[in-house]
């Protein structure tokens, strides 16, 4: 079965660092099947009371739909992928 040999994203939610300088991070000396871990989300008055981890889900949704996200990838030649499914 078919799964990542590697795992990276996990950090303390503080918000001490910009979401870009964790992605670095996380991209640094990836290879194989990588999976990055990330929680995007835009905070409503439902999210905001079951999860008090909103700010950095909207942190991560605003990187990631940005240019700066594309920019970091191009500069790395890291290509996203979707799992296209089990083979025999």
């Amino acid at each position: 079965m078919p799964a990542n040999d590697r795992f990276a994203g996990v950090y303390d939610f503080a918000g001490s660092r910009p979401f870009a300088d964790l992605m670095s991070r996380f991209l640094d000396g990836i290879g194989g099947r990588t999976l990055v871990m990330v929680h995007p989300g835009l905070p409503d008055e439902e999210l905001r009371r079951v999860d008090t981890l909103v700010e950095p889900r909207r942190a991560e949704y605003d990187y990631l739909r940005g240019t700066e996200f594309v920019a970091l990838l191009e500069a790395r030649n890291i290509r996203l992928t979707r799992f296209a499914g089990f083979s025999r």
